[in-house]
């Protein structure tokens, strides 16, 4: 499960997610060549959304990236709340509503897609016959209304 850590150092505190939070540390400090410490870590199923609520809750007080000017207490807090407004907004019974939301819009997006699909083959297909013909192809307004083609009835 993904974590959802807190790092202090000289210049702040860092608000972040890991799989593995003592490596990220490794890194983190290796990186940036300072004495990074891990104060805090916290697991969670929804890590990555806690995380960016925990950074929008502190916005004010960003320094650069995830580091933030505040001390390890609002950093922890701050990520207690924002897991607290997840928590609240995905209860069991509006999971299921979300998921069928989600469903529904993913089945939107497949359905313009598959229009789009048919308007650009549409397209295709007449500037193949422009080109084979050297001229462009003029379909009677009659037929491209009713989509019949041959004579009227």
């Amino acid at each position: 499960m993904t974590v959802i850590y807190v790092m202090e150092s000289e210049v702040g505190v860092k608000i972040g997610i890991s799989k593995n939070p003592n490596e990220r540390l490794r890194q983190v400090t290796n990186a940036s060549g300072m004495q990074v410490s891990l104060r805090h870590t916290r697991e969670h199923e929804s890590a990555y959304a806690v995380e960016q609520n925990a950074h929008k809750l502190l916005a004010d007080k960003r320094r650069t990236g995830e580091w933030f000017n505040v001390t390890v207490d609002e950093a922890i807090a701050a990520i207690d709340e924002a897991a607290s407004e997840i928590e609240d907004a995905c209860e069991p019974q509006e999971t299921v509503s979300c998921t069928t939301v989600f469903r529904e819009k993913l089945r939107q997006i497949a359905e313009r897609y598959r229009k789009a699909e048919r308007l650009l083959e549409e397209v295709v297909v007449r500037r193949v016959i422009d080109e084979v013909f050297e001229k462009p192809l003029v379909i009677p307004a009659w037929q491209e209304e009713t989509g019949r083609k041959g004579g009227r009835r």
